[in-house]
């Protein structure tokens, strides 16, 4: 007889039923599949161990094309949120616009702000992401944010590089980005991590307020993630400049941010099957079931004053001005 799992899978694609199996046979019997979310190439599929099942709820999932047109898939993010012990807590998985340059950067973050407005998976306001209904945010994958060096100190590594690299290299570059592939070889050859950092588009983005406000990444301390060839370790294809395209950051709600621990955070080396080695992180949340309560015996009293608005287009229909204030709740049952 064909057990429902098999029927299941027989409807799917071929590439989705190895991925899962490979995952299952990773984790093992205790953990079981809660959510599985696919979106063009795009897949997001979420695990959870068989004692906390249980605490798991209110399960949801949304997306976001922002291929050609915003329609095609072969770009964008697939969005599932859940809530435990009284924490939502949600999951972005995107693939942003590829290339270097500063018009492909201005993509990616156009992509990041409709991936997180469209891909809202509780409904509070049109204007309020995903980030903003949930206590704790992830977002992971494919960013495809680059190195960045431009006329900085590019000389300067150089001279110094190593003629055994510059006899193999490749011929595919203009003379700037071979200078800057040249820079950033040397900083990878002498494990600079943190000094090649500075010049990621991602983290320069992050410090400057240019996209995902409040959002934090930690520090690659580990080669580049891309291009490389599809062998164990870190071998780098010349017709890109390496760069932390792999990543992930997270968010917490205004006073939370301390029930969120970072683990571990490092580069999958041995991963070959792809130009991108992918990056794995390890987290610890206090839900806030576990938090302790704070007792109020009085009445308080929340007074606004001497506020001002400017530029608000508030005729109605009649126009007629008819300006309000908005209040939403945020408290650890978002309530």
């Amino acid at each position: 007889l064909t057990t429902e799992k098999e029927l299941f899978n027989a409807l799917e694609e071929e590439n989705t039923v190895q991925i899962r199996c490979m995952i299952g046979n990773i984790l093992g019997d205790e953990y079981i599949e809660i959510a599985e979310e696919e979106r063009g190439e795009m897949r997001l599929s979420i695990w959870a161990s068989s004692a906390v099942i249980d605490w798991i709820s209110d399960i949801k999932s949304s997306g976001a094309n922002t291929g050609i047109g915003n329609v095609l898939a072969n770009k964008g993010g697939i969005v599932v949120s859940m809530n435990y012990q009284s924490t939502r807590i949600s999951f972005v998985s995107v693939h942003l616009a590829a290339h270097e340059g500063k018009s492909n950067f201005n993509t990616r973050c156009e992509n990041i702000c409709s991936i997180l407005k469209e891909g809202n998976t509780y409904d509070l306001h049109e204007n309020l992401d995903v980030s903003i209904s949930s206590h704790h945010t992830f977002i992971l994958g494919d960013l495809n944010f680059r190195t960045s060096i431009g006329d900085k100190g590019s000389s300067s590594f150089s001279a110094n590089f190593s003629n055994s690299f510059s006899a193999n290299f490749s011929s595919n570059f203009s003379n700037g980005k071979d200078e800057d592939f040249k820079s950033v070889m040397k900083m990878i050859e002498t494990k600079d991590y943190l000094e090649l950092y500075n010049y990621d588009e991602l983290q320069q983005a992050l410090s400057f307020g240019e996209l995902l406000i409040d959002f934090k990444t930690l520090p690659c301390d580990f080669p580049p993630t891309f291009k490389v060839y599809r062998q164990p370790g870190f071998s780098y294809q010349t017709q890109r400049i390496p760069s932390y395209t792999d990543r992930i950051l997270f968010k917490s709600s205004e006073g939370l941010s301390s029930n969120l621990k970072v683990l571990a955070y490092e580069a999958c080396s041995d991963f070959i099957t792809s130009d991108h080695k992918p990056v794995r992180g390890a987290f610890n949340i206090t839900p806030n079931k576990n938090r302790s309560s704070i007792e109020v015996n009085e009445e308080l009293y929340l007074t606004i004053e001497k506020m001002k608005c400017f530029n608000l287009n508030c005729k109605n229909s009649s126009l007629i001005y008819d300006p309000y204030l908005m209040f939403l709740w945020d408290s650890s049952e978002l309530t």
